[in-house]
């Protein structure tokens, strides 16, 4: 039972002549193409922070960090379709459960027996290569791992990352305009209960400026959950959740350079009355493109 508290826990915690252009520069009418580009043989680097907390009958906090590379193989320029290989070459967990603390350091090893960290961090390690749309649907991921094996990078869609978290618009848009998209996973609460999560995510295009020859699109986004019990809630039903982030995407190479987001779920407990039935679940999610700059 405590090892699936943990992970639904873990789960929940990954621009015309036209033109009117403000002061800042800011393009507002011109409609823009949004897409990821596959320029064979680049690669990048990104760090990759989560964290979560659930508060009520079961107290936990979670803090991790991922270093992942991603290596663009190949485009094909007709179907607008790359194929990419990911490797998470680090990962570092951090978890306090009602006081009881575990980290484990996949750079580090080591660890004492019944860890239980130590598994979900050396399953998330690993390569997997994905097919991806320009607009940042998956259409196929290969790994040795298999999502079983994997609850974490299935569930939070590590694997999919940065693609599952900034999905691109199909058409052009312009300053203003909004796009949706819902992911959907399989999550389980502590009890073994199986239900479906949907999460919708609403974007709007805030604002497209010149950075450095680069156009640089600033994107909003509005995060709506739809699930029914609390992740590692006890049967914990929910009765309110929502979240929101931004994401800087540079259009002109088609790569995303951060994305930062937070999701609060709050519910209440079918086996406690009055304040000991609240319960709460935060999860935050960060991802930036480090740069050749920085070491």
């Amino acid at each position: 039972m405590l090892k699936n508290a943990m992970w639904a826990s873990l789960a929940m915690l990954i621009a015309v002549p036209l033109s009117a252009t403000a002061q800042d520069g800011t393009t507002t009418e011109k409609k823009h193409k949004l897409e990821y580009k596959f320029a064979q043989g680049q690669t990048d680097k990104y760090r990759v922070r989560i964290t979560g907390s659930n508060s009520g009958m079961m107290s936990l906090t979670l803090k991790g960090e991922m270093m992942m590379e991603q290596k663009d193989k190949s485009y094909d320029a007709d179907k607008k379709v790359g194929k990419v290989t990911q490797n998470i070459t680090s990962v570092k967990l951090n978890l306090d459960m009602g006081g009881q603390k575990q980290e484990y350091d996949t750079e580090k090893g080591g660890g004492a027996e019944g860890n239980l960290l130590k598994g979900a961090a050396e399953n998330i390690k690993g390569e997997s290569t994905l097919t991806v749309q320009a607009t940042g649907k998956v259409d196929k991921v290969e790994s040795k791992k298999s999502a079983k094996a994997n609850p974490l990078k299935a569930a939070l869609g590590a694997s999919a990352i940065p693609y599952d978290m900034v999905r691109l618009p199909a058409k052009e848009v312009k300053v203003g305009d909004t796009w949706t998209f819902t992911s959907e996973n399989k999550v389980k609460d502590s009890m073994g209960q199986e239900s479906v999560m949907k999460i919708k995510y609403t974007y709007t295009l805030k604002r497209v400026a010149n950075k450095d020859g680069d156009d640089i699109a600033t994107i909003t986004m509005v995060i709506t959950p739809d699930l029914k019990v609390m992740p590692g809630g006890m049967g914990g039903k929910v009765t309110k959740a929502g979240g929101k982030g931004s994401a800087s995407f540079n259009m002109t190479k088609g790569y995303l350079r951060s994305c930062n987001y937070s999701v609060s779920i709050e519910g209440k407990s079918e086996f406690a009355e009055g304040d000991a039935a609240k319960m709460k679940s935060k999860q935050g999610f960060n991802i930036r493109r480090i740069e050749k700059k920085e070491k």
